[in-house]
């Protein structure tokens, strides 16, 4: 059987793909790719030899979640938030995260607290509707369901709610806005407010309830995951604590965790699940951590594993091997589609900037560009991810016939001692180990 398969654009040219006698059986099969100028006219081909193994990749026990930003979507595109237009594109994104292996989605039940100035406010993402009656508070929830919904489609496992506490020190409130009889929407809690306060604490006993309700009604509750406030550090000790010890009673038992770089913080039990940074993960390690996870941004450009416009993919496929060799179960990236500048005090032309308006280094804010027709272009760097999560599902895959330390052992007879603190220095040895590895399959 022949197949045309129209594969993408770029500029002017187009690319289709021709498979050659391809029949969903074992073995060895041809693909063609061909490259058409504007006019129709082909002015490149290519051939490739593909051979389809007697096996399927497991799924595994692991979460993926790369800060997906509704509100970006409809900046970016001029559309009303929580339209059906809005919901379409978050939809087209989302299906690109999840098909390269993300399996956990930062759901906005109300606007993340997540870069944004002080004083200042990102577009309002709030999936929770809020009125107030003689002094009560009320919820509605079909935009919630919606997304959920979509979400449960596309296949996502996991919902980490949006922030309970601002960034850097949970010492004010997100944003809340509150629907009044109008149809208008007036903001009653954000900066102004103290995180620990008496109002925002009432508000949370009434929202924090609800939610769970809802959620639990929904039958998908088990799959939720709370946050406090991004990447406190020494600084913020006392505010954390304060933040955590207002809701801790009421989330429990569901689990919380937060990126979070300072051992204290988990050796005193106050983030319950911790997400170190890469370059700073040892002491987690070394005090042997369950359930650990890990994450990367800007910061980390120097011997880590990332994953930046100007690093090659093989540094970045290192990770899965870290990954596995230390039985990491979680990984966090902040930027799928951040399209603002530095703390969301603008917005930026992601074509015509990749660094959020010379902020971070290129790459690091997100890793799909917005097409126009509300579809996503998919990077390399996003694609590079996705081998990430292959090559750590074909590991899962091999342990199965020769067991955790045959495999530890043989994944650094080709790449040397795997750590943190190094990665692969060239493309050779990865594809080496894979071809061990499927030979092994």
């Amino acid at each position: 059987m022949n197949a045309q398969i129209l594969c993408g654009a770029v500029s002017s040219y187009a690319c289709s793909i021709t498979l050659l006698n391809f029949t969903s059986s074992i073995g060895i099969h041809q693909v063609v790719i061909h490259v058409h100028n504007e006019v129709g006219e082909e002015v490149a081909k290519e051939t490739l030899t593909l051979t389809r193994l007697d096996a399927k990749l497991p799924d595994i026990d692991f979460k993926f979640t790369q800060w997906f930003y509704c509100d970006s979507l409809a900046d970016y595109y001029g559309v009303k938030v929580w339209s059906d237009e809005h919901f379409r594109m978050i939809e087209n994104f989302a299906k690109a995260a999840r098909r390269q292996g993300m399996n956990m989605i930062l759901t906005p039940i109300h606007t993340p607290p997540l870069d944004t100035y002080v004083g200042g406010e990102r577009t309002t993402t709030q999936l929770v509707t809020i009125t107030r009656e003689d002094g009560e508070y009320h919820f509605t929830f079909d935009n919630l369901d919606r997304f959920i919904h979509i979400m449960d489609n596309l296949g996502f496992e996991y919902f980490e709610l949006a922030h309970l506490f601002t960034q850097w020190g949970a010492e004010h409130a997100p944003k809340i806005v509150l629907t009044k009889e109008d149809g208008s929407e007036e903001k009653i809690f954000g900066w102004e407010t103290d995180a620990t306060g008496e109002e925002y604490v009432s508000f949370l006993k009434a929202y924090i309830p609800a939610v769970i309700g809802h959620l639990k009604e929904l039958g998908v509750m088990h799959r939720v995951y709370f946050h406090i406030s991004d990447e406190p550090t020494r600084d913020n000790y006392t505010t954390y604590l304060a933040a955590k010890e207002v809701v801790r009673d009421l989330i429990a038992p569901y689990p919380i965790m937060d990126a979070s770089s300072t051992f204290e913080f988990y050796r005193d039990g106050i983030v319950d699940i911790p997400i170190p940074v890469n370059s700073k993960i040892a002491p987690y390690l070394e005090n042997e951590v369950e359930g650990l996870w890990t994450y990367y941004c800007c910061g980390q450009t120097d011997k880590v594993a990332n994953n930046l416009i100007a690093m090659p993919a093989y540094r970045t496929r290192s990770l899965a091997y870290q990954l596995y060799k230390y039985h990491i179960v979680g990984f966090l990236q902040w930027g799928f589609n951040f399209y603002n500048a530095f703390r969301s005090m603008g917005k930026i032309n992601p074509f015509l900037d990749t660094t959020g308006g010379q902020w971070v280094p290129g790459g690091d804010p997100f890793v799909v560009y917005p097409a126009p027709d509300g579809t996503p272009y998919e990077s390399t760097r996003l694609l590079t991810f996705g081998e990430v999560m292959s090559d750590l599902r074909l590991l899962h895959l091999v342990e199965q016939k020769v067991g955790y330390d045959a495999l530890v052992r043989l994944i650094e007879h080709y790449l040397g001692t795997v750590a943190f603190d190094s990665c692969v220095t060239a493309s050779a040895p990865i594809l080496a180990l894979r071809k061990a590895l499927l030979a092994l399959v």
